[in-house]
């Protein structure tokens, strides 16, 4: 497996970023950046994310 294609862009960082703050689901933002829910968790995380964005998304 190639690992440079899980790594996430600066672009992708700011579209994570406005989608969760669109209140968007997380299967939404999963299918706009073409990531699974549990990247956009660790990633998430890692960007210093509440978690509660990830809890509230699924309640979608």
């Amino acid at each position: 497996m190639n690992v440079t294609a899980n790594r996430w862009t600066s672009r992708e960082d700011d579209l994570f970023r406005q989608l969760v703050n669109s209140r968007a689901s997380s299967r939404s933002i999963a299918l706009a950046l073409n990531r699974t829910e549990d990247e956009l968790k660790k990633r998430g995380y890692l960007l210093g994310l509440p978690l509660k964005w990830f809890k509230a998304s699924r309640d979608h």
